[in-house]
């Protein structure tokens, strides 16, 4: 295994008709692309967290694709989220979870009262290697018409990410459904 250079690069979500510009004149990434590139270049582990989630995100277009074929080629996906985000997940993805595909996470904090939200804390790490941190929801919103700005790291950075995940799981911050 090669060791992943660190490195990272701004990341933005922008409405239109700005987002060209600002994308350009910033050199940044746009939020929805850089989500897609961590799940295809996935391997073995995809962790997915978002407060929100919109059910389209991970039923239709790229990022869906991306994400059913990260599981059909054996990746084992995390995702953290709210309770009633996960209410709203497909009946597909949910027995991707009975298959064991799928591991379902919830703030603790969040489950003990549906008006505490727990975590609004928005990643999306591939592998270890590589990590998306931003303000973006994973809704249809959040990648395509708010003004949203995270990064992508790698090396690591990212590597730190996930064993902060590790700890937040050890520590039941987040609990595993």
């Amino acid at each position: 295994m090669t060791e992943c250079t660190d490195s990272a690069e701004l990341v933005i979500t922008a409405p239109e008709p700005y987002g060209a510009r600002l994308a350009y004149d910033t050199a940044a990434r746009m939020t929805l692309g850089v989500l897609t590139e961590l799940v295809v270049g996935a391997r073995k582990r995809l962790v997915l967290a978002s407060p929100y989630l919109s059910e389209d995100v991970f039923d239709v277009g790229v990022l869906a694709a991306s994400v059913h074929a990260a599981l059909t080629r054996g990746v084992v996906i995390e995702l953290a989220t709210s309770s009633k985000q996960i209410q709203a997940l497909s009946p597909s993805l949910l027995r991707r979870r009975e298959a064991g595909q799928l591991a379902i996470f919830c703030p603790t904090a969040n489950l003990e009262s549906d008006t505490r939200l727990g975590s609004h804390a928005k990643f999306c790490i591939s592998d270890s290697s590589a990590a998306y941190l931003g303000s973006a929801n994973f809704t249809t919103p959040g990648l395509a018409g708010h003004l949203e700005m995270g990064v992508l790291v790698r090396g690591r950075l990212a590597t730190a990410i996930s064993a902060l995940w590790d700890t937040l799981k050890e520590l039941k911050v987040f609990a595993a459904l």
